[in-house]
């Protein structure tokens, strides 16, 4: 009996170390996803203590898988269940759905923006390499609802390091296309202590 708690207690010590290792080491975080016809294709690649402990997900032909990686050796590799399919007598109802999802989003920034520009300042800052690249060309359907978008977009813009991405908006159709890649190394114990305050002073606006 007393074999086992220490055993507990040893696995518990081990965990907690890993996690502290993980949150006050550097993280890498490498990404892309291309575009085309409304459809994307996304990796992502986690990588704590340099290669030690991986985490990857991947979005490909709306199929999407996350795997946990030891270095190279892979230790599990899971679908994720995605929503399910709109019935055709359905889609007028979805697409009335999606557009007023599409305007509460827009709605929601506009109310956070200006608590949310110092906590972009401070966000960024965090990050001992960033870049992000690309070419995209967005359109929501309309130009009012795309040159909303853009106006964000422009304005997220200045807070962002120097990185080459290009987006370029689609005023008269829907569209979705182009590539986005990003590298980025970060310590997640500073991200912390931005995001923490962050969120805490959003739920007070609520």
């Amino acid at each position: 009996m007393e074999l086992l708690i220490w055993l507990i207690v040893g696995i518990f010590a081990v965990t907690f170390l890993f996690l502290i290792a993980i949150f006050f080491s550097r993280t890498k975080i490498l990404g892309k996803a291309s575009l085309r016809d409304s459809k994307s294709d996304v990796r992502i690649l986690i990588v704590f203590l340099r290669n030690i402990f991986n985490i990857q997900f991947d979005l490909v032909d709306g199929v999407k898988r996350i795997g946990l990686f030891l270095g190279t050796r892979k230790i599990c590799r899971k679908e994720l269940v995605g929503e399910k399919k709109v019935e055709s007598g359905d889609k007028a109802g979805y697409r009335e759905k999606e557009k007023s999802s599409l305007q509460s989003r827009f709605f929601v920034l506009k109310k956070y923006w200006q608590p949310g520009k110092q906590f972009l300042r401070q966000f960024f800052v965090q990050f001992k390499y960033f870049n992000l690249s690309g070419s995209v060309r967005l359109g929501f359907g309309s130009p009012s609802k795309t040159g909303m978008f853009y106006g964000y977009w422009l304005a997220l813009k200045e807070f962002l390091p120097v990185s080459p991405l290009v987006v370029q908006p689609e005023f008269l159709k829907k569209e979705a296309s182009g590539w986005i890649s990003i590298d980025a190394q970060v310590r997640l114990i500073n991200l912390a202590k931005i995001i923490i305050p962050f969120w805490l002073k959003v739920r007070k606006i609520k």
